[in-house]
């Protein structure tokens, strides 16, 4: 082993060590007893209701409401540490949060320069947004580490692990699946035409046959064809409604009246008026794509919120995502020569760009796409830095 590769290690273990203390502190900050948002009552729910024995359901009207993952995640930590124990979870989350900057590292490194590796690594492991939801009980932690490791198998041509991990990916958020159908087309501009179509189908049968017990057990218990959940028509009408969508979350009052109706017929009936509702008045649609669009990548909170919207939180936001955004946009540019290499990182923000204009956009659903954005933000200050690097040597010389 060479001194620089002694370097590079003793680099990546001081940069986790220091992430995860960051996120410690973080941590032992919030209270122990408190949920913060009503998405994490529902999953810390379904995961009291499993290991109760009633299975993963939020109650008997809402069976399939959410993909089982992350409920089964809090339910291995409440049996291991106690139930309801928030800290665990968030000590164990800080700790996932800190391996997916060890993750960015191999990506960049695979992507780009070891250089370009080491900036990605530590803007991850300092970025404020992924500290502060390391504390909270939500799917977005876990979900950035799995597909950390979609996107380093997809780099390597991993197309087994990538079936592995785009399974239990799309049991963690099941948006994951348009991604998936991207990948898939991926592939053929990768390799060449008879062994993408093998790779394809090969990381098709895995990630369906990880998909196919969930599947199952749905068409069991609501005696309905339900591939991954029942809160799809919710989510659509939720940023589409007639009434008072604005494109972000909580834009579905008056709710329609669904009594009467089961869980399926319900999700069905959500999306059927989604749908009306476009059709019935297309004009508005650009007003609100382009609502969607700027919640989406806007550079300070979406929220007035007292609750979530301090001055120093707004202040985080800006200073931190303003120059990513920026420097990305650089990186985007430097690294075209590159892109080939780079159409699954294309393909990802043409997916999370889609999903947010369809359905609900909020900056929260940005983030997983953020840890590819400071990879190749990292690469142009790389560049930025070498070639000034380069000009002062040459000045030395002559």
């Amino acid at each position: 082993m060479n001194v620089g590769t002694i370097g590079r290690h003793r680099f990546v273990l001081t940069v986790m060590v220091v992430a995860f203390a960051l996120r410690l502190v973080w941590v032992f900050s919030l209270n122990r007893h408190e949920l913060y948002f009503p998405d994490s009552r529902q999953w810390s729910g379904i995961a009291l209701n499993f290991l109760s024995g009633d299975g993963l359901i939020v109650d008997e009207g809402m069976k399939a409401l959410r993909p089982p993952v992350y409920s089964l995640f809090l339910s291995l930590v409440y049996f291991l540490f106690g139930k309801e124990n928030l800290l665990a979870v968030r000590i164990v989350q800080a700790l996932i949060s800190s391996c997916t900057c060890l993750v960015v590292y191999l990506l960049a490194k695979r992507l780009f320069t070891v250089t370009a590796a080491r900036i990605s690594m530590a803007a991850c492991a300092a970025y404020p947004f992924f500290i502060y939801y390391s504390g909270t009980v939500l799917t977005e932690t876990l979900y950035i580490f799995v597909l950390s490791l979609i996107m380093l198998a997809l780099a390597g041509n991993r197309f087994i692990w990538a079936g592995v991990l785009f399974g239990f990916g799309i049991l963690c958020r099941t948006e994951l699946i348009v991604f998936f159908f991207l990948a898939l087309a991926g592939t053929f501009v990768v390799l060449r035409k008879r062994e993408a179509l093998r790779k394809a189908i090969v990381m098709a049968a895995i990630t369906g046959a990880i998909l196919l017990p969930w599947t199952l057990r749905n068409y069991l218990v609501l005696h309905a064809f339900v591939p991954l959940t029942t809160m799809s028509g919710y989510t659509f009408y939720e940023g589409n409604n007639p009434h008072n969508a604005t494109g972000g979350p909580g834009g579905a009052l008056p709710f329609p009246d669904t009594r009467g109706m089961g869980e399926v017929e319900k999700d069905r009936f959500l999306r059927h008026e989604a749908i009306r509702a476009i059709r019935n008045d297309p004009r508005r649609m650009p007003g609100l794509i382009w609502s969607k669009f700027k919640r989406l990548w806007n550079v300070k909170l979406n929220t007035d919120n007292p609750a979530y919207a301090s001055r120093l939180t707004v202040l985080a936001s800006m200073l931190s995502f303003t120059p990513l955004l920026v420097l990305f946009v650089i990186g985007l540019v430097l690294s075209w020569k590159r892109r080939r290499e780079l159409i699954y990182l294309y393909l990802l923000i043409l997916h999370t760009t889609a999903i947010n204009l369809a359905f609900v956009s909020s900056l929260r659903y940005r983030l997983p796409l953020e840890p590819f954005m400071i990879i190749v933000a990292s690469y142009a200050v790389a560049v930025v830095a070498d070639r000034a690097g380069a000009r002062k040597s040459k000045i030395i010389l002559t």
